[in-house]
């Protein structure tokens, strides 16, 4: 699977898509491989950060809790295999 520059990433957010925008890099991490799997839309820039956009709906504010209660479990795996990627997004957005 090819993977998306920043660039690329942005220009897929579509303006009628609710959004949720993180920029805590574990938890963008477990939402994308958390039971329905929140799809990464988009990466913008926020002062000396990058703020990853997911797809949205109300529900997303119940995994979020579930994250930070502990109460949520992720396949270890695919939630190393995400973490690998956003910090890849991340090296590559750093040095362009």
């Amino acid at each position: 699977m090819e993977r998306a520059s920043c660039e690329e990433l942005e220009e897929l957010v579509e303006p009628e898509v609710e959004t949720k925008e993180i920029s805590d890099l574990a938890l963008t991490a477990f939402l994308t491989t958390y039971e329905i799997g929140w799809k990464l839309i988009g990466v913008k820039p926020e002062g000396k950060r990058l703020v990853f956009i997911l797809e949205s709906s109300p529900e997303i504010e119940n995994d979020i809790l579930a994250y930070y209660n502990h109460s949520a479990k992720v396949d270890p795996l695919a939630f190393s295999e995400s973490l690998r990627n956003l910090k890849s997004i991340l090296y590559n957005r750093r040095h362009v």
